[in-house]
């Protein structure tokens, strides 16, 4: 699975809006929009940042498509 499509399916688990989760993370909604619809890659900071908001583990740093949800939901 791309990181973007995963990005798009543990935002709407979270129940965020694109625009939530930009907020959250601290940039544009267009940043965040080109890290679902353009495949752009964040920087491993922001990825950080995004995991925390989702709260989900990126246990690989450097393949960011390992994504996953706590167990415990």
């Amino acid at each position: 699975m791309k990181l973007s499509d995963r990005l798009k399916e543990l935002r709407k688990r979270a129940g965020l809006s694109q625009t939530e989760i930009a907020r959250k993370i601290g940039v544009p909604i267009s940043t965040y929009n080109s890290y679902e619809t353009k495949g752009t890659f964040p920087p491993p900071s922001r990825l950080a940042k995004i995991a925390q908001v989702l709260n989900c583990t990126i246990p690989d740093p450097v393949s960011y498509t390992h994504l996953t949800l706590p167990t415990n939901r």
